[in-house]
């Protein structure tokens, strides 16, 4: 959705805590001509279990169609603000390039950046996420992230493991998708959909 844009709540929560958003019309993010970024975040803080799951479908760049660009559209989790930026939120964020690359930040620090451990990179056009965070609630305890592509684990750590460990873990759960063109002339249009939460 274009930063400004409403989410709707298209089923209500479940006991299970599951929530779906998606757009009220299609409109994929769009930066501006000039370069820029632009942000959507619905208005609640989810924060109904420590162990959750965020899922949605993405396409960066849908109208970068050599797939060749840096810019990208990420998601940002576990924040205590509203459109904060993916390397400037007291959370977690994760990129996901037009060109297939991905870059992962723990609050303002970069954690990750490459190909996720998958050979020529994310799928170039839409494809599935899944994140999945285990902690013991929004206290500041630590948090363990796994990161999902079609279903194939995505290494988000550039130590052994694949998973990352957030050590100050989360105070809040809200979730900010960002769309972002880095010059004139790279008017990027970035769809998300299908959003859902579940604890």
């Amino acid at each position: 959705s274009r930063s400004g844009s409403g989410w709707a709540c298209s089923s209500p929560a479940t006991r299970s805590a599951t929530r779906r958003w998606s757009p009220r019309r299609p409109s994929p993010s769009t930066t501006s001509p000039g370069g820029g970024w632009s942000s959507v975040t619905p208005n609640a803080s989810f924060t109904q279990g420590g162990t959750f799951s965020i899922e949605f479908d993405v396409d960066p760049g849908i109208n970068d169609y050599d797939s060749l660009s840096a810019d990208w559209v990420a998601i940002v989790f576990g924040a205590t603000a509203r459109n904060a930026f993916v390397n400037a939120s007291d959370g977690f964020g994760i990129l996901f390039r037009n060109q297939g690359d991905i870059q992962v930040f723990d609050a303002t620090a970069a954690v990750y950046g490459g190909n996720g451990g998958i050979e020529g990179g994310l799928p170039r056009g839409p494809f599935h996420v899944k994140i999945d965070v285990s902690t013991f609630g929004f206290h500041g305890t630590p948090a363990t992230v796994a990161l999902f592509v079609d279903g194939q684990p995505v290494d988000i750590n550039s130590g052994p493991d694949l998973t990352y460990t957030k050590a100050a873990g989360f105070n809040g759960n809200y979730i900010t998708f960002i769309g972002y063109g880095s010059t004139a002339g790279s008017p990027w249009y970035h769809a998300v959909d299908n959003l859902k939460v579940s604890a």
